[in-house]
């Protein structure tokens, strides 16, 4: 499993049992690995090493959903929306955003569940995207 020094942490979240999300900056820069790191507040110890999901600069959790939300900006081939689901702490999906879209922040309402993305996509619409679990 990955250590915490594995990751330059720009994002963090806190969800269920004393588990946090930290976001990553590093996708693949400085030989780190692109990695999203769960970790336990009580122990300091860290519950898993989710690959594949990093460039993050923000990150959120929603208890509605049980599931962590990552803005991961800096992916190869565009910004990625990631969601983990914080019961088993895995991956569960990258959306990858319209018209190259960075995350560089984004928000869940906890009364709809819903996530919200600003996004600076190509021609500079100014939108806000908007995210439901089905």
């Amino acid at each position: 499993m990955l250590s915490p020094q594995m990751c330059h942490p720009n994002g963090i979240a806190f969800g269920p049992d004393g588990n946090f999300v930290l976001g990553c900056a590093a996708n693949g820069e400085r030989g780190m690995p692109a990695v999203t790191l769960i970790m336990n507040a009580k122990t300091g110890s860290t519950v898993a090493a989710i690959p594949d999901i990093g460039g993050a600069d923000m990150v959120a959790y929603s208890a509605r959903n049980n599931q962590y939300y990552i803005g991961a900006a800096r992916m190869p081939g565009g910004g990625v929306l990631g969601v983990i689901d914080a019961a088993t702490n895995t991956l569960v999906q990258k959306i990858t955003l319209p018209g190259g879209g960075t995350p560089h922040s984004l928000a869940v309402d906890d009364n709809t569940g819903r996530v919200f993305v600003p996004s600076n996509a190509e021609g500079g619409c100014g939108c806000i995207l908007v995210f439901a679990r089905q």
